[in-house]
């Protein structure tokens, strides 16, 4: 079977200080999971993120697998167990909006 692209459906800021979204993607595993704009991505599985590039490395693999995220919204720190979603063209296409 071929492999399917898959993330959570974040559109990364471009702050180089924190792993901040800056939009989620409708119908996206982000969305259901209740990630709002705004917030910053601290871990995934467990490992330490600081920048888009480490965290972007962890957020993408085959669509249908798990993972956890760990979300602070500048008050509470959550953990969240998420499943990669299908990555479509039109969500590169959203990032670029």
């Amino acid at each position: 079977p071929v492999s399917v692209a898959g993330g959570i459906g974040v559109v990364p800021s471009s702050d180089t200080n924190a792993v901040r979204i800056l939009k989620i993607i409708p119908n996206s595993s982000a969305e259901a999971s209740g990630i709002k704009a705004g917030s910053s991505i601290t871990k995934v599985n467990d490992q330490s993120v600081t920048n888009w590039n480490d965290a972007r490395r962890l957020l993408f693999g085959r669509a249908g697998t798990d993972l956890t995220v760990t979300i602070f919204d500048g008050v509470t720190q959550n953990t969240i167990q998420m499943t990669r979603g299908r990555v479509y063209e039109s969500v590169a296409n959203e990032a670029n909006n």
